[in-house]
């Protein structure tokens, strides 16, 4: 079963993109045959009138369904997705991840990643179907203390200084009118004058790398991208292809290099459960 969230770029795990056209064309006959059911209920409706009267009806409705089904989904269409085990995207939101807006969250370029370090990586326990059972994030290795930056302008949702926890210091990023938030986990520090509500500034720095909470293979930082639409919960995004487009989006010109003054380089560690490392 395809579980990882797919877009229209290269990606590790691949849906062909026809998949919610298809779902989509499904909801538009279902409002059909609802609005044929609907008209057989209503006396003197105009399906009891001329043979081409029907016709057109008929016509109309099945346009305005289909139509519908695009411009005016009843949310049947993400529901079938993911009882199909797809978590596709829909359209606008993955043309709001390459809208030029994006960055990497580290001043360098990602490298290639190993088997464990990948998204949808085997980890223990339960987790969410959208990271393939696996791991939720991208663990990039990098030396105890580089700057952290934000990959797009948003407003702080989370601060965690608790380092007992397995995702040790980290902070989420709500990246408002796109439906995307971003988590940035295992950090030494934080930005100390960041406070949840506040903005920040694409490259803006928010935090440093660190290996506090559960960081087994040493220093690195575990990025997370996720995505919820209205009334839909959270989709976990593999964000390394996205990553590699971003680096050469930002092609080393919009890169800030503002840095916040470092408070120090805590590592401790702990085994809680808060996040999904």
């Amino acid at each position: 079963m395809i579980r990882h969230v797919t877009l229209d770029g290269p990606s590790r795990v691949e849906t062909p993109r026809t998949t919610r056209e298809a779902v989509a064309e499904f909801e538009g006959i279902l409002m059909n045959e609802v609005f044929r059911a609907m008209r057989q209920t209503v006396p003197n409706s105009s399906v009891g009138g001329s043979f081409s009267q029907q016709v057109f009806t008929e016509m109309l409705d099945g346009e305005f369904a289909r139509s519908g089904s695009v411009t005016l989904s009843t949310g049947l269409t993400e529901v079938l997705l993911k009882q199909l085990g797809v978590h596709e995207l829909p359209p606008q939101a993955q043309n709001a991840l390459r809208d030029g807006a994006w960055r990497t969250p580290i001043d360098d370029s990602l490298p290639p990643l190993n088997d464990a370090q990948h998204f949808g990586a085997e980890r223990p326990g339960l987790r969410p179907d959208s990271c393939g059972d696996g791991h939720c994030g991208v663990d990039w290795a990098q030396p105890v203390g580089k700057p952290v930056r934000a990959v797009r302008d948003g407003v702080v949702r989370h601060r965690n200084d608790d380092v007992s926890g397995a995702s040790g210091r980290w902070l989420e990023l709500d990246h408002t009118g796109t439906n995307f938030r971003s988590r940035y986990l295992h950090l030494s520090e934080l930005a100390s004058d960041l406070r949840p509500g506040d903005r920040v500034r694409a490259g803006q720095v928010i935090g440093y790398v660190g290996a506090t909470g559960t960081a087994a293979h040493g220093a690195h930082l575990h990025f997370e991208l996720l995505f919820q639409g209205v009334r839909e919960e959270a989709t976990w995004v593999d964000p390394e292809p996205l990553m590699r487009e971003w680096d050469k989006v930002a092609g080393g010109s919009t890169k800030n290099t503002t840095v916040f003054k470092k408070v120090g380089d805590t590592t401790g560690r702990g085994n809680g459960a808060q996040g999904i490392p």
